[in-house]
């Protein structure tokens, strides 16, 4: 396919300077470095902050970066893995011994040979942002959808055949028929665990009845504490706050910037990137997920619990306040060609999301299973 004008002037272009463009985030820093530059001395004359003990030998590993892939229109140009130099032999060396995550590259071995967007993840920043977003402490009057339930389970018969779940629920309804308010259902999750609990809690075992209707976890034993997750998400930050869902108390909160700023600083950024990128939708969709159960995580271990410990999620998307008119027009063209999941990405908080998404029970598990967040949250 032949190039377009204006692509074959550029290409002219950095043939006669030799200087390819080098965009960092979130820090927002630019500029022009020769071609060939590492990555790591591109971002040191640039003034960005990327860690390295071992001083560029491949050995510490504090320097990896992610390099953005598609068109930034912003910009000004199209980044993508091949604007790097092929992974070399001391990368995939390290990678056997240390581990890497897919597609990042360590910045003292990557040399740039075109164009890039390059993202600094937290954990290779020097100065890595501390993002604070307490929780208001407010007086409230509790009536948690999701309540715990101790109770004795009869034991098997053989002489009167029933199963584990038909006697937990005769138990359920003769022991707090005042929390029991319907049918009492479960989903697979529930049933998987019910025989070990009911074995190990020697016929003693505590549920968590949402709605009066629905068992959402079971545990052996006498169980106390139980707590929600409530998430804010918004363009540039987002956190989560960990509640008792017994006293009300906010037990942890975290904090982090939003993911999706490697993606475009501001919302019209990212819907140009989603537009102009095939599977540029997703690709946000990721990281933000990825985001929000790193927060999730970080909550749960401040608060000494488990994973196991969160039934319940609500979150925020809130819509920050410029340019509406833009935002509104192209939020309905996005909207009609992909449907709610653009919506809720750009981040509209309206009181119809709180109809259609909020208040949505979450089971959370640990890092690297069935990424959950993914079926539950809009974007």
């Amino acid at each position: 396919m032949s190039k377009s004008k204006g692509e074959a002037a550029m290409t002219s272009d950095k043939a006669a300077t030799d200087q390819v463009k080098v965009v960092f985030t979130p820090s927002g820093r630019q500029g022009y470095v020769p071609v060939g530059t590492p990555v790591l001395t591109a971002a040191r004359q640039l003034g960005v902050d990327i860690d390295s003990v071992c001083g560029g030998r491949a050995m510490c590993g504090r320097c990896q970066v992610d390099v953005g892939i598609g068109d930034f229109a912003k910009h000004g140009l199209k980044s993508g893995a091949d604007h790097l130099a092929a992974v070399t032999a001391v990368e995939t060396r390290y990678a056997d011994k240390r581990g890497m995550i897919d597609g990042r590259r360590l910045s003292c071995q990557a040399k740039l040979l075109d164009d890039a967007v390059i993202d600094v993840p937290p954990e290779s920043q020097v100065h890595n942002q501390l993002v604070r977003k307490e929780a208001d402490g407010r007086s409230i009057e509790m009536d948690p959808i999701v309540r715990l339930c101790f109770v004795e389970v009869r034991e098997p018969d053989m002489h009167e055949p029933s199963g584990d779940l038909r006697r937990l629920i005769e138990a359920l309804e003769g022991q707090w028929p005042d929390r029991v308010t319907g049918d009492i259902t479960c989903d697979l999750s529930v049933i998987q665990r019910l025989q070990p609990a009911l074995r190990q809690g020697k016929w003693h075992v505590t549920v968590a009845l949402r709605g009066g209707h629905q068992i959402v976890a079971i545990w052996p034993g006498l169980k106390d504490q139980i707590a929600g997750v409530a998430i804010d998400v918004g363009s540039t930050t987002m956190s989560a706050h960990l509640c008792d869902m017994v006293t009300g108390t906010v037990v942890a909160s975290t904090g982090a910037m939003n993911p999706q700023i490697r993606f475009g600083e501001d919302l019209m950024s990212r819907v140009s990137y989603g537009i102009m990128n095939p599977g540029g939708s997703a690709e946000m969709t990721k990281a933000v997920i990825a985001g929000l159960q790193t927060l999730i995580d970080g909550a749960a271990k401040q608060a000494g619990l488990n994973s196991e410990d969160i039934v319940e999620l609500v979150y925020l998307l809130r819509l920050p306040i410029i340019s509406k008119a833009i935002q509104f027009a192209s939020s309905i063209f996005m909207f009609h060609q992909h449907g709610w999941p653009y919506l809720a990405m750009l981040g509209w908080g309206y009181a119809a999301f709180f109809t259609l998404f909020g208040g949505t029970r979450l089971p959370i598990l640990p890092r690297g299973q069935s990424p959950l967040l993914a079926r539950f949250l809009p974007f």
